[in-house]
């Protein structure tokens, strides 16, 4: 996705509005894949645009350099690279950020849709829902005169829930399983020879 960033905003294809083209482009491409690409993430404060946007400066003059041949603008790079050093380039900084930047999409839906459009757009959200329901059933039952410890319960379940689906985990979203017990096999075995035995 970095490198994807940094040739196109190398090309710069607009005059003007090249940074939230690229933004909205890769956000839909990361939509298209199945992920949700929360670019907002850097705009929470002005430290994090500039972090994002020096670091697009040296990704792509990193680009650029070898193919610059007017000597001023090559020492004018260099520079502006030298004054940049130090600082991560796209690639580290998106790697960095990726677990509050880039999450699937099935995350995103079960935190801010509905339940029928979340499931509708991803079916396998179904169990994850039916166990919302069973644990707000469960709590129901064992603290019923406690609706504070039932909302509690019920949004650490939740929370649990969001984490699988954060890291991209869609299996495990019911009930655990109970292991099953293994069978033992009684096998004979041969009587051991004793020395009464023997004679």
């Amino acid at each position: 996705l970095a490198s994807l960033y940094a040739e196109l905003d190398y090309i710069h294809p607009f005059r003007d509005g090249n940074s939230r083209t690229l933004r909205e482009f890769t956000r839909e491409l990361a939509e298209a894949s199945g992920f949700h690409l929360q670019w907002e993430y850097f705009g929470q404060n002005k430290g994090g645009r500039d972090a994002l946007y020096v670091a697009r400066d040296r990704s792509v003059n990193e680009l650029a350099l070898p193919n610059i041949k007017a000597e001023v603008m090559r020492r004018n790079v260099v520079f502006s690279m030298d004054q940049l050093e130090g600082n991560k380039d796209l690639a580290g900084l998106l790697k960095d950020a990726a677990h509050h930047l880039v999450r699937p999409a099935r995350a995103d839906a079960f935190q801010r849709l509905p339940e029928a459009e979340a499931v509708l757009a991803f079916p396998e959200l179904k169990e994850a829902y039916a166990t919302l329901r069973r644990a707000d059933f469960y709590s129901a039952t064992k603290v019923a005169n406690a609706p504070q410890l039932r909302e509690q319960f019920v949004a650490g379940v939740r929370a649990t829930i969001q984490e699988k689906l954060n890291a991209g985990e869609t299996q495990g979203l019911g009930p655990a399983k109970p292991a099953e017990k293994s069978k033992s096999v009684k096998t004979k075995q041969p009587s051991r020879s004793t020395p009464d035995r023997e004679r």
